[in-house]
């Protein structure tokens, strides 16, 4: 956010406002500051998903407690502020969707500046909008507004989902037959679970960016499984078929270039908007080692992973990973995480996605898929990264009382 004085002929500054949109997937996410004097407004990544209706979303603008004008201008909104010389400015802004006759309040932004004298600058970061708190919860049943689009559940229902919803309930198994994490498909395996509470397919294929992607939205061959012994949670994610494969790793640092999965976990589902730093954790691992299609393994001397800007720390040894190149069938991610070192317990829901990055050309990534996350719309969105708002979420089955 820019706030600019301008100090024309009569005795006032004319103070400007523009909310920018940080990390936005290009530029028509960005808002702008024209030198008129005019507050630009365009909706913030977090908003701009398929579970939001962009046509029913506004902004709501004050200024002093004063509500401002606010006209539709093509993809975003407008309008212009005067604030006396020396007076003190309260901004807030809310985003709002319609549905119906209902107003659901969505995310919001406050800030206060003290005397108002001279030109200064506002950045406006995504943590920087509340999502949660009095007024984001209108049916009081302990998820936000936001979360609940974003899950397609109803958020003037206090009943649905419930707290404890879980999209996916993982198995457990004893832990003698536990997998070996080498990349391969051991038999027990078949007794993962690969289906939601809804019987559908754990299928990785909401198309979230999509710089060159060669298979369509909702059209993919990729899937994870998942199960745990009380100990640790294993997952096995399924990658390109025969007819895709291009493996190839060249980004060094920059791994999610590469052909590579991201896991994203929050711990006590507590669903807020920024990573909390505790329990809210984001893990990428590349399938193949560095400018060799071979593949990657923990504890190799090449072996190569990443934690999230934003995740909470994790040491490596709570985790391991082995891929398979696996010719003639699908790539795969083999992977354990401890759960106490997770903050994972069973029997308790916890945030949870799984995505995939696609790489075709061994330079930039073409495409990234998601379970969870909405697909794109018009724009490229990637805002797991960001915001465990965009997990869905998991329960570990406790075991079987014999």
């Amino acid at each position: 956010m820019r706030l600019r004085v301008y100090r024309p002929k009569v005795a006032a500054l004319l103070c400007t406002f523009a909310l920018a949109a940080c990390d936005a997937p290009d530029e028509a996410a960005v808002s702008t500051l024209d030198n008129d004097g005019s507050l630009s407004l365009v909706a913030p990544p977090l908003l701009t998903t398929r579970a939001v209706d962009l046509d029913n979303l506004v902004p709501q603008v004050r200024v002093n407690r004063q509500l401002q004008n606010i006209d539709r201008a093509g993809a975003g909104w407008r309008s212009s502020v005067v604030v006396p010389e020396g007076q003190p400015v309260d901004i807030e802004i809310v985003w709002i969707e319609r549905i119906g006759f209902q107003q659901l309040r969505l995310a919001d932004f406050r800030r206060s500046i003290g005397s108002v004298d001279r030109d200064r600058s506002i950045r406006v970061f995504p943590s920087d909008y509340t999502t949660n708190g009095v007024g984001f919860d209108i049916d009081d049943d302990g998820l936000s507004n936001l979360s609940e689009r974003i899950g397609n559940t109803d958020p003037f229902d206090g009943l649905d989902p419930g707290r404890d919803f879980a999209q996916v309930f993982l198995p457990f198994i004893d832990p003698e037959d536990a997998p070996d994490i080498d990349g391969d498909y051991d038999g027990i395996w078949d007794d993962a679970q690969f289906r939601d509470r809804d019987l559908l397919q754990l299928e990785i294929d909401n198309l979230m960016i999509d710089q060159g992607a060669i298979r369509l939205d909702g059209a993919t061959e990729y899937r994870w499984a998942g199960m745990h012994d009380g100990e640790n949670l294993y997952l096995l994610v399924f990658g390109e078929g025969i007819d895709g494969q291009t493996p190839f790793g060249d980004s060094d640092s920059d791994v999610w270039n590469d052909d590579a999965v991201e896991i994203f976990w929050d711990g006590d589902n507590s669903r807020q908007q920024a990573y909390d730093g505790v329990d809210d954790r984001q893990i990428i691992i590349p399938l193949t080692v560095l400018d060799e299609a071979r593949p990657n393994r923990s504890g190799a001397d090449d072996g190569r992973f990443l934690l999230g800007f934003r995740s909470a720390p994790l040491d490596a040894t709570a985790f391991a990973f082995a891929t398979c190149l696996c010719e003639g069938t699908q790539q795969l991610y083999e992977i354990r995480i401890d759960l106490a070192s997770a903050g994972i317990q069973v029997d308790r829901t916890f945030g949870f996605e799984i995505q995939l990055d696609d790489d075709r050309d061994g330079e930039l990534r073409d495409a990234k898929w998601g379970w969870f996350h909405p697909a794109r719309v018009n724009n490229d969105v990637d805002n797991t990264k960001d915001s465990p708002l965009f997990m869905g979420t998991v329960r570990l089955q406790p075991p079987l009382v014999r």
